[in-house]
């Protein structure tokens, strides 16, 4: 399972407390109603890179790129790695982070500097969430905050699935998910329309 989505500035602060989430976090009452965490197990989580406060790490990378921030930019590209809950019942520890430190690989290899890896240990199913940001070089050498440069449509998002399977999926054993056949693609209502 491979997912990446854009999110903007005003996005990171909740996105942070819940994939930076400690046990003394819900001993202070936060809760994440909407998730399936078993809050023994938090303290198992493993972060493979961290930082403490994403939006100083976003203003400190921009910064150091010298890379102007608009007002609505895409500031980091969140992603989500994770496989069916079948693959992780046979696997150790070692063969499980080994999976996750290659979506990693991945991940920066396509979606730019990461900022925040953290497996996580504590849902029904092991996951790795990872946020990058979208900086690019152009031909002149200048670098700039584009998500839509590397994201790029469907057929590109598409692609990076299937690469992601023949890099990462397929050397392990797993099955490639069902592609989504263009044709049959619905079209969507507006709200309103609806």
């Amino acid at each position: 399972i491979m997912r990446v989505e854009k999110r903007k500035r005003a996005a990171l602060y909740g996105l942070q407390i819940e994939a930076n989430r400690t046990a003394a976090d819900h001993e202070k009452g936060r809760d994440f109603a909407a998730s399936d965490i078993c809050w023994e197990l938090t303290d198992f989580n493993m972060f493979l890179v961290k930082s403490e406060n994403w939006g100083k790490a976003v203003t400190a990378a921009l910064k150091e790129a010298e890379v102007q921030e608009r007002k609505n930019s895409v500031v980091v590209l969140d992603g989500f790695y994770g496989a069916s809950p079948e693959w992780f019942k046979d696997k150790s520890l070692d063969e499980i982070v080994a999976y996750f430190k290659d979506c990693l690989a991945f991940h920066e290899q396509n979606y730019g500097q990461v900022i925040n890896a953290v497996i996580h240990f504590d849902e029904a199913t092991p996951h790795l969430t990872c946020q990058s940001l979208p900086l690019i070089q152009d031909e002149d050498g200048r670098t700039r905050l584009s998500a839509r440069d590397i994201m790029g449509g469907r057929t590109d998002y598409r692609r990076r699935q299937d690469e992601f399977f023949e890099q990462v999926g397929k050397p392990r054993g797993m099955d490639r998910g069902e592609i989504h056949d263009p044709e049959q693609t619905r079209e969507h209502l507006s709200v309103q329309a609806f």
